[in-house]
């Protein structure tokens, strides 16, 4: 609940900057979004960027070449997993991205490719539909036999 509060308040100040600064544009897209998320400890739970973002609505921001990177819950900043696709949308108050086209799941142990997805971050899940296929690039030993 707490993250959920942090990712209000920062996205509230993003949009209350725009409508008060006379220059901006409301529907002109941000070039290289950047949306980092910590957890109550101070650390970088997750931190997602687009060559651009555009607010669609005060919900939803879409987003054009994305990268999600996860981080270890420690001070050590590790990127557990990183997430692309080439555009996304964003789902402010519910911390979630989903996109129809491909997605990339990456990490030391894996790659996960496929299309029509969806990425949830308080349960740290991806849904994808269509298309996946699974690469694992750990020894998996006697399982098969």
């Amino acid at each position: 609940m707490r993250l959920f509060r942090y990712t209000f308040l920062f996205v509230t100040m993003i949009l209350w900057s725009f409508m008060g600064t006379a220059q901006m544009i409301p529907n002109a897209p941000i070039e290289n979004f950047r949306l980092p998320m910590f957890n109550q400890e101070g650390f970088k739970v997750w931190e997602i960027q687009g060559n651009q973002g555009l607010l669609v609505d005060e919900t939803n921001i879409e987003l054009v070449k994305i990268r999600l990177q996860v981080f270890s819950d420690s001070a050590a900043k590790i990127i557990e997993t990183e997430i692309t696709s080439p555009s996304a949308t964003m789902v402010i108050n519910e911390n979630r991205v989903y996109g129809t086209n491909s997605i990339r799941i990456e990490n030391k142990n894996y790659l996960i490719t496929g299309q029509n997805w969806q990425w949830n971050g308080d349960q740290k899940t991806v849904v994808i539909e269509e298309n996946v296929l699974v690469t694992f690039f750990q020894n998996i030993g006697d399982l098969l036999q």
